[in-house]
């Protein structure tokens, strides 16, 4: 069952990388909600409140993530750059913290959540790959994270 869900994944992340290569972040997101209406799909009881919190969420963290990849497409890297480079993660995880405690308010299944948070790393990883390579706006010199 597991072997069958990751093989799903990876069918869905693989196209989601390619089609990431030319797309900044907040382009990347709008192919990354399709992605967790798929994978995670709250149910009707829910869904209004996940979607509603979600869309926060993701506004949330988009300008977080064109901070850490502005970061990245640079040759050469200051102590400061690292320092900043660390305060967009610890961004990140405050926002995931702070979208969870709203996610559990609302009464959202904790299967969902987790589900949601699983994904989102795999996106992120699969976003970070893509630009670590280079392939995203801004990163044509093959510098990243």
């Amino acid at each position: 069952m597991k072997l069958m869900r990751l093989i799903v994944m990876l069918g869905l992340l693989l196209p989601a990388a390619a089609q990431a290569a030319e797309m900044s972040y907040s382009d990347y997101a709008v192919r990354k909600r399709a992605m967790v209406e798929r994978q995670v799909a709250p149910g009707d009881a829910i869904a209004a409140d996940f979607w509603r919190l979600y869309d926060a969420y993701a506004a949330e963290v988009t300008p977080i993530m064109a901070r850490r990849d502005a970061l990245g497409g640079r040759d050469t890297a200051s102590a400061d750059d690292v320092a900043a480079f660390i305060s967009t993660q610890e961004d990140l995880v405050d926002a995931r913290k702070g979208f969870v405690r709203k996610l559990r308010r609302a009464d959202v299944p904790a299967d969902v959540i987790m589900r949601f948070l699983l994904l989102e790393q795999h996106l992120d990883a699969v976003y970070s790959i893509n630009e670590s390579q280079g392939h995203g706006r801004g990163r044509g010199q093959g510098h990243g994270m």
